[in-house]
Parts: C-alpha cells; sequence; structure tokens
C-alpha cells in the first residue's frame, strides 16, 4: 500500500486532538518529547498492556508500514500528551467484500489486546471525538479493535450514543493463570518428573542463542499451525521472524523451551509488562512426544518459573475456548473485539454472526470447530476441483480402499550404502511438501502426519532444495499373521521431482531400519502405490 501523510486536528477547551498518518506517524517515533510521554503515559494508563507501549508499538511499526500504514491519534493538552489511539491501515482482502481497507489496532493480530491511552477522566471524550474524526478521515472504512479488557473503560458508549449506535461488542473468554498463588499439583508433578529424565526446562535469555534456534522454533511452529488451521506464521511470513528477534532485544519477549539431548521438544514465547505475561508469538511442542505431554508440561514449568520471580500477576493465555488454556485456568474473565462501523448492513452481520455463536454454543458446541471443519471442506475443494473432490468424497463412502502386505526379512537382503540421505521426523522436510493436484491438499498432509506423530508413528523424509521428493511412515507392531515383532511400513509419498527414484528411496529406507536393528518388515501397498509392488515383491522373502 501507498504510504499517505495526513494529519487532521481537532481543538476543543484546550484540548487538540491529531490524527498523524504514514511517513509523518512514524517521524513522530523520533521525537523523544513524544516519546517520553508515551512512556509516561502508558505506565500511569490503569488498563494499558504491554501492546500499548512504546516498546512493542515501535518494533511492529517499523518493520511492517510498508504493509499496514500508520495511524496514531493524539491528544494534547496545554502541549502534553494526555491521549494516545495506535492504529494502522490493514490492506485489502482479496474477497470482493472485503475490497476496502479498515482500521485496527497497532499490531493487528500479533496483538491481542487493542485499547487507548489516557486518563479515566479523559477517555470519553477521546475516544469519541477520535473515532468520529477517524470515520470521516476514513469514509466507509471500519475500526476493529481486539480485544478490549475489562478494565477498559466503555462509559462512552451511553456518554456519546452518536458514536455508540456505531459500535458491535463481542464477547470472547480468556484464560488467566494466578501466579501469586500458584502451586503444581501432586499429579502433575509426577509428570514433569517423568519428563524432566528426558530433558530439561530453560529460558533464551542470550540473543545469539535464540538467533540460532528461531528458525527450528518457527518450522516446528509452523508445522503445528499448519496442521490444526493451515497458517504459516514464519514461512509465509518472514516479518514475524525479525519482529520477534526485535521484541527479543528490547525485553519484550521471553522465550523458554524444553531441550532433550537431541532436540527442542516444546517451546512458549511469551509477551512480558505491566507485571503480566501473554502468551504470544511461538507455542510448539512435538506431536512425536505426545506421550509425555509436553506442551501441557512447558505451560506448568513456565508458570512455575514466573511465580518464584513474584513480579508478574497473571500469565495471560489470550481469549479463545481451546481446551487447554481452561483446563490451565485459575480463573475465566470475560474481553470483547470491538467494531465500530456506519454500515448498518455490516453492522448488523456482526450482530447476527454474535447470536449464532451464543445460539451453537447454548447447544453445547463450540462455534469455531464448526467453523474450522467447514472452513478446511472449502479449501480441499477449492484445491482439487468440486469434480475430483465429489468423486474422492463418493468413493470414501461406498468403496474401502484395498491394501496388501507383504513380508521382507532385512537379513542379507539390504544394500551396504544407502542411495539417499533420510532424516527422521523432520518436520522442516515435511512442510516442503507439494499439493501436486491429485494427492492430499496441505491441509490433509500436514493434519494427518500431527496425528500419526501422536499415535507414535514415525516418518522417513527425503528433501532437497525446499521440495519434499519422498516420505513414508514406519511403526513398531506384531504381525497380524505371524504374530511376530516387526515394523510396519506404509503411506509412501513421491514428488513428480523423485519419479525413477522409489528404488533409491525404498533401499535407504532398509537400510536405515536394519542399522537400527530391525530384522522384519511388512510393507503395506494402496491403490497409489501401484509403482511400487514390483519392487516391494523382489524383496519379498
Amino acid at each position: 500500500m501507498e504510504v499517505m501523510e495526513v494529519s487532521t486536528e481537532t481543538t476543543s477547551s484546550e484540548r487538540t486532538i491529531d490524527i498523524v498518518v504514514g511517513n509523518e506517524a512514524l517521524n513522530l517515533l523520533e521525537n523523544k518529547q513524544f516519546c517520553e510521554q508515551w512512556d509516561s503515559l502508558y505506565e500511569s494508563c490503569t488498563w494499558a498492556t504491554v501492546f500499548q507501549s512504546r516498546q512493542f508499538v515501535t518494533s511492529n511499526y517499523t518493520l511492517t508500514h510498508q504493509k499496514y500504514t500508520p495511524v496514531i491519534v493524539k491528544m494534547e493538552h496545554n502541549g502534553k500528551l494526555t491521549g494516545l489511539l495506535n492504529l494502522a491501515i490493514n490492506p485489502p482482502g482479496r474477497k470482493k467484500r472485503k475490497k476496502n481497507c479498515y482500521l485496527v489496532g497497532a499490531g493487528h493480530g500479533e496483538a491481542d489486546y487493542h485499547a487507548w491511552l489516557t486518563s479515566r477522566e479523559d477517555s470519553t471524550y477521546f475516544v469519541g471525538t477520535s473515532f468520529r474524526k477517524l470515520l470521516k478521515k476514513f469514509p466507509g472504512q471500519h475500526i476493529s479493535l481486539r480485544h478490549l479488557n475489562p478494565d477498559v473503560p466503555t462509559d462512552w458508549v451511553e456518554a456519546d450514543p452518536e458514536i455508540g449506535k456505531l459500535c458491535v461488542f463481542q464477547p470472547f473468554n480468556r484464560a488467566l493463570v494466578d501466579l501469586d498463588n500458584y502451586q503444581i499439583s501432586k499429579r502433575d508433578r509426577k509428570r514433569i518428573n517423568r519428563m524432566n529424565r528426558i530433558g530439561q526446562f530453560e529460558e533464551v535469555k542470550d540473543l545469539t542463542v535464540f538467533e540460532s534456534i528461531i528458525d527450528d522454533l518457527g518450522a516446528k511452529y509452523d508445522f503445528r499451525q499448519a496442521a490444526m488451521f493451515n497458517q504459516f506464521p514464519f514461512s509465509e511470513s518472514p516479518t514475524n521472524r525479525k519482529f520477534l528477534l526485535d521484541l527479543f532485544k528490547r525485553g519484550v519477549i521471553r522465550v523458554t523451551i524444553f531441550r532433550t539431548k537431541d532436540d527442542i521438544i516444546a517451546g512458549i514465547a511469551s509477551v512480558h509488562g505491566k507485571e503480566r505475561a501473554i502468551l504470544g508469538g511461538i507455542n510448539f511442542h512435538l506431536p512425536s512426544y505426545s506421550y509425555y505431554s509436553p506442551g501441557y508440561i512447558q505451560f506448568l514449568l513456565l508458570f512455575d518459573h514466573l511465580s518464584k520471580e513474584k513480579n508478574h500477576k497473571f500469565f495471560d493465555l489470550t481469549p479463545g475456548d481451546d481446551p487447554y488454556k481452561m483446563r490451565l485456568a485459575s480463573k475465566v474473565e470475560t474481553v470483547y473485539k470491538l467494531t465500530v462501523t456506519p454500515d448498518p448492513v455490516f453492522r448488523a452481520d456482526k450482530q447476527f454472526k454474535i447470536k449464532l455463536y451464543d445460539w451453537i454454543l447454548s447447544k453445547g458446541h463450540n462455534p469455531y470447530t464448526i467453523k474450522l471443519h467447514i472452513d478446511k471442506e472449502k479449501y480441499i475443494m477449492k484445491e482439487k476441483g468440486m469434480k475430483k473432490y465429489l468423486t474422492q468424497l463418493i468413493k470414501s463412502k461406498i468403496k474401502k480402499p484395498v491394501f496388501e502386505s507383504y513380508n521382507l526379512s532385512l537379513n542379507g537382503q539390504v544394500p551396504e550404502t544407502a542411495p539417499v540421505v533420510l532424516k527422521r521426523n523432520n518436520l522442516k522436510d515435511l512442510l516442503d511438501y507439494q499439493f501436486d493436484g491429485t494427492k492430499a491438499t496441505r491441509w490433509e498432509f500436514y493434519s494427518d502426519g500431527m496425528r500419526k506423530m501422536e499415535a507414535n508413528e514415525e516418518c522417513f523424509t527425503w528433501a532437497k532444495n525446499e521440495v519434499l521428493l519422498a516420505s513414508v511412515w514406519f511403526k513398531k507392531e506384531k504381525n497380524e499373521r505371524t504374530e511376530e515383532e516387526c515394523v510396519l511400513v506404509y503411506d509412501f509419498y513421491f514428488d513428480e521431482e523423485a519419479e525413477g527414484s522409489e528404488k533409491e528411496f525404498f533401499e535407504s529406507v532398509l537400510k536405515r531400519l536394519k542399522e537400527e536393528g530391525i530384522e522384519n518388515v511388512e510393507v503395506k501397498l494402496g491403490p497409489d502405490d501401484k509403482n511400487l509392488y514390483s519392487l516391494v515383491k523382489s524383496y519379498q522373502h
């Protein structure tokens, strides 16, 4: 988006409200007096969160201004900063109904709480006047702030009915953990002890260490987000990496990990300020270690770690009804997403969706789980095309795929050298999967992969030049016919670039298994593995 440079000023009773946009807003960040007064206003504002701090907003504006144009609304009284609202112009979306820009809180999705900074006495005047001027300056646009915490004053809605009638408040639950009185139960202490036998919890305090592991953490976080939501926060937005590193330098975020001898199996980044820690940036655990509940244990260890410092009152798990948040919470509060819009149709649509959400919730269902399922099916349909989607759906309902199994002995049949280099349970390789229009879509591939890993199934991968060339899954089990212990090898995938290299990959898999002491292998082939039948039969005993 082209950066605009506009300022609009309104004066009342010696209070001056100024809207500063684009490069002019960025230049304001270099004004020493403005920055000092911002810091002072932030510290004195009782409902402010770290997302309104100068450190967080400056970092965000600096790194994202090419996409999100900064908008600063400031109020001054006799030369002193007494009100501040940091926004950004969100660029148009792809959907036609989102062709217009709209105003969002600074940080947008990276900031879980948006708010204005004023004294409680100035709040009503500042909010009403600011919203009115913003809607005039950006006609037809909406203002979206997510989320307002319970301390943010809302009496301006009744005091200024002209603006109040343009507002829609959508409630959300947020889970909080009381760190002042935090204790770990005996049952959870046993779980912690079990996980401590394979590694240790640690906080990353050195920037060079964080720089050395951030790509690994990002890939693991991306895999989990891709499997659950079809999102890739790091790989599709390089700015996120820079943003987290910059916040780390500024002391705004802290990073904790759980490290085993060979790997980092869990990690959490949290944003800190105003005696509160807030989940943000990174939250992952390796599905292959699900036996230890590493994600849950990492949170327990983090809460315990912070509670001992005695300078945090709460850990905020952020809004959302995720089961793990409710399980960890000491208490649950209501926060609100605020939408200000002069468009009655848009406003009515928002209000209808809120009522629908409440109705679904009253029936014992999670609206977001339902929406996620619908979004996934729509995505698969779009990627594969309606005809292929319906064909595969009908086939899956009326005819189960037929699989054939082949028992192989690895004694004396495996080549001495492996033709290709394999990696084991490598999430970065799996993220390089490319949908070819016929096999599983990326969302299906990742969600299926995470499910398998959570069931203690493993995979070998072969990747090159950021392309997953081949992969296969395996697990230990008893052979159904012989009752002998064996390794089941199944679900082969080959990229079109690996055409003709099936034998090399298969032999490398067998050699790797033999090196690990495996003697008996059962290979299961399905309808999509026709090019492997003759190859596997040649190894059959």
